[in-house]
């Protein structure tokens, strides 16, 4: 993955609602990694994950702070 795609997806995310939740695979499409990337990043503290019920969600505007960091 180079700076300029993770570049392009800041902008098309930087349209959208920001406060929206994503499930793992989400964001996994978008960020164009593997589940278990996700989940290692997660564990790492990179992302952070949400339990809403039994469901694990990302918050989409912690999303672009973190991929901003990278």
């Amino acid at each position: 993955m180079t700076k300029e795609y993770f570049d392009g997806v800041l902008k098309t995310m930087a349209t959208a609602d920001n406060e929206t939740y994503l499930t793992r695979q989400e964001v996994s499409n978008l960020l164009n990694v593997s589940l278990p990337t996700i989940w290692a990043w997660a564990n790492k503290g990179v992302l952070v994950s949400y339990r809403i019920g039994n469901k694990i969600r990302y918050r989409k505007s912690e999303i672009i702070a973190a991929m901003k960091q990278i």
